[in-house]
């Protein structure tokens, strides 16, 4: 328990000053929350544009009416939890998985230095810890606080998700601190890019398949080397890219002491 909380404990960084820290974390915050209320939930817009309709028109229950979802903060959900789906739904935007407890959740409210307006559900939180739980049932988080069910939504994943929001991953560059924590810095997510474009360079073209440029999700440690995060038929051991790809990342996590990096980047090749 102590180590999952502890990588939300805020560390030093030669690159980010503690204020600076502060008011990125704030910064990532600001723009998640607001996306989400005005936007609503990825799942909502699903159900408007009718991305899943044939799983709509099927019946699946996996997708309760909009006006039900603990997902997005509405007047009428003013309770001592309410706007707790959009802490849920921003803890996946930073680390594309999901609390495993109330302590896990509870770092992480506190390390992001949530806005006044969730005073009230953080306080419940904190308070009522003792009591709350959280579960993973099938492809559901529930969250319960004794009898109440607080929260229960289906989860999300990347996995599941490319087919049809291939954008949100494609501009997201998640980079973890060497405590775990996803950290926000312009400075290292531009040095990224510019690196694995100079890689790029070495290359004639991209992987196709059925005339699309074939793409995958990948995360980079220095235990693991590089991985694909989601199944695919194409191996990434066969391509000389992602050999010059993990080259590269070795010299950059160790630098700038990154645990991990999630990235999706298209198969590039050579005629």
């Amino acid at each position: 328990m102590e180590e999952i909380c502890s990588k939300f404990m805020p560390v030093s960084n030669t690159k980010l000053t503690a204020h600076h820290k502060i008011k990125q974390m704030r910064a990532i915050l600001f723009v998640v929350l607001i996306s989400l209320f005005f936007v609503g939930n990825l799942h909502a817009q699903e159900r408007l544009t009718g991305i899943r309709q044939e799983r709509v028109n099927q019946g699946s229950s996996t997708f309760p009416d909009s006006s039900q979802s603990s997902d997005t903060l509405q007047p009428q959900q003013q309770d001592n939890y309410g706007g707790i789906g959009m802490i849920i739904e921003s803890f996946y935007r930073l680390y594309y998985s999901y609390p495993e407890n109330i302590n896990d959740l509870l770092a992480f409210i506190d390390y992001y230095d949530f806005p006044e307006v969730f005073n009230g559900l953080i306080s419940n939180l904190h308070k009522n810890r003792n009591e709350i739980r959280v579960n993973k049932t099938g492809n559901h988080l529930i969250i319960t606080a004794g009898k109440e069910v607080i929260y229960d939504e289906e989860m999300r994943s990347p996995c599941d998700e490319l087919s049809y929001d291939l954008p949100f991953y494609l501009q997201n560059i998640l980079i973890f601190d060497k405590n775990g924590v996803s950290i926000d810095s312009e400075e290292l997510v531009n040095e990224f890019k510019k690196e694995i474009k100079q890689v790029k360079l070495h290359f004639d073209k991209v992987e196709r398949k059925d005339g699309a440029a074939v793409y995958v999700l990948l995360s980079y440690t220095l235990s693991d080397g590089l991985s694909p995060m989601c199944g695919s038929d194409y191996k990434i051991s066969d391509y000389k890219y992602f050999d010059q790809v993990g080259d590269f990342l070795s010299v950059f996590v160790r630098k700038n002491k990154i645990s991990k990096i999630i990235f999706m980047t298209p198969i590039f090749i050579n005629k």
